[in-house]
């Protein structure tokens, strides 16, 4: 993976926006490894700039990824084991997460939002816009 510009270039100065789209990332140089790593570890979170990865599988995507995401847009998983790992890695109770995957986002290309961010206004939402549930439930 070759990134079109240097991480330098993310001063804090301007709001940015990074989607990182669907890369092989089988064998990344220690190069790779440290300019990804320094991309969500740091530069997300200190220089003003959102990063979203998008992968088919989320199993595919990087470690550090799911490690520093605070949003996660899913689709219904292959298997129920694949199910119950992402229900895990959100927060979400593995059956909460089936009966939402069966009766809720029940469309072809419905998806899930978890939203682990602080304050955020809706936890769960279908379809990004839907809210599923309220904070105040908790």
């Amino acid at each position: 993976m070759r990134l079109l510009i240097g991480l330098e270039e993310f001063d804090g100065g301007v709001k940015t926006f990074v989607v990182i789209d669907d890369f092989e990332m089988t064998k990344p140089s220690k190069d790779v490894q440290r300019k990804i790593s320094t991309m969500f570890r740091f530069i997300s979170s200190h220089r003003n700039v959102s990063v979203m990865l998008s992968y088919q599988s989320f199993f595919d995507c990087l470690s550090i990824a799911r490690k520093c995401a605070t949003q996660f847009l899913l689709y219904k998983p292959n298997s129920r084991m694949e199910l119950h790992t992402v229900s895990n890695r959100c927060g979400i109770d593995s059956k909460d997460m089936r009966y939402i995957f069966k009766h809720i986002r029940n469309g072809p290309y419905d998806n899930l939002m978890v939203d682990l961010s602080v304050n955020s206004p809706a936890r769960l939402r279908k379809n990004i816009y839907e809210v599923l549930e309220s904070d105040s439930e908790d």
